[in-house]
């Protein structure tokens, strides 16, 4: 979970932090354009040396040691330890590290810190040194930080039910995604209906005594479990059709179709109110196949014996 925390940490900052800063900075002479300058460097584990000569836009150190002689613009460290040796920098981060500058170093920014030391001699560093977890902004990235970790497991929690769910049930969760192409309109309908009536049974059960518990049991679980299921069916729907267009064949290919649309759906559902709208469309889609289940069973409990035919005359 450390580990996680600390990869989760440096993406985070990478993306929100960094990049932009040295994004609005002069064009980049990178291996791209044609000469020895390097983006990114990255080390993960053991000792890295990082030379004068070694012209770097970011240095990254994850679990291990850097020694920095030379003038990356930003150095991120998470797990490790980072010593300035006459090198400069426009900015740091470290989260669970140390971070040391002799007198000849010096970094130009800010010193962004979370749970790490500084040592820094007087005048190297002439930005400010700030605690990430110190006042709102602290409070905003942790916050930030524990939503998205709780959003991935949530992810690989999903895409492992889905890919369960396409193995034992994979007929019927088709058969109630075919009705978002079939009948939107009915979807559409039997989501409000079916939310309505729910919320209604469980609110009028727990009204009572003894259907408290029912009244409960359908308004923290049932309900829920429909949402998520149709989470599901909404995934795999979408993950069939984008499989069954990109397929050569175009042959039905049932745990890559799970696979991929619920890394679809989960990545579009993490944009507000997508995810939301998403998961309606399902609840619509099972509410309405459970509709149909129920009202076939029904008609079906008796089936008429049909009357054999009368031998004709003659």
């Amino acid at each position: 979970m450390n580990r996680l925390i600390a990869i989760l940490t440096t993406l985070m900052l990478g993306l929100f932090l960094l990049v932009p800063a040295v994004a609005a900075a002069e064009p980049w002479d990178g291996p791209w354009f044609g000469s020895s300058d390097e983006h990114l460097v990255v080390n993960t584990g053991g000792h890295f040396t990082l030379t004068a000569d070694q012209p770097v836009d970011m240095l990254v150190v994850v679990g291990g040691s850097a020694t920095v002689e030379g003038s990356p613009r930003s150095v991120i460290a998470v797990d490790s330890t980072v010593d300035f040796v006459g090198g400069t920098s426009e900015s740091v981060v470290a989260v669970n590290s140390t971070v040391g500058l002799d007198a000849a170093s010096s970094v130009s920014g800010d010193v962004l810190r979370m749970n790490s030391t500084i040592n820094a001699p007087s005048g190297t560093v002439q930005g400010d040194i700030k605690d990430l977890t110190s006042g709102l902004g602290g409070a905003l990235f942790v916050t930030s930080l524990v939503s998205v970790i709780l959003y991935i497991g949530f992810a690989i929690a999903l895409i492992v039910a889905a890919l369960t769910a396409s193995r034992l049930a994979g007929r019927q969760i088709r058969e109630s995604g075919a009705s978002f192409r079939r009948e939107p309109v009915n979807v559409a309908i039997a989501a409000i209906v079916g939310l309505v009536v729910s919320i209604v049974a469980g609110t009028v059960a727990i009204a009572t005594i003894l259907g408290a518990p029912l009244g409960f049991g359908i308004l923290l679980i049932v309900i829920p479990a429909m949402f998520m299921v149709g989470y599901i069916v909404v995934g795999i729907a979408i993950g069939d059709a984008i499989v069954a267009r990109l397929s050569p064949d175009g042959g039905p290919r049932p745990a890559l179709g799970a696979f991929v649309g619920m890394l679809v759906v989960t990545l579009i559902g993490f944009v507000p109110f997508v995810g939301g709208l998403l998961a309606f469309a399902g609840f619509g889609a099972v509410s309405l196949s459970l509709y149909r289940a129920l009202r076939t069973s029904s008609g079906t409990t008796s089936s008429p014996v049909m009357a054999a035919p009368a031998p004709s005359a003659g």
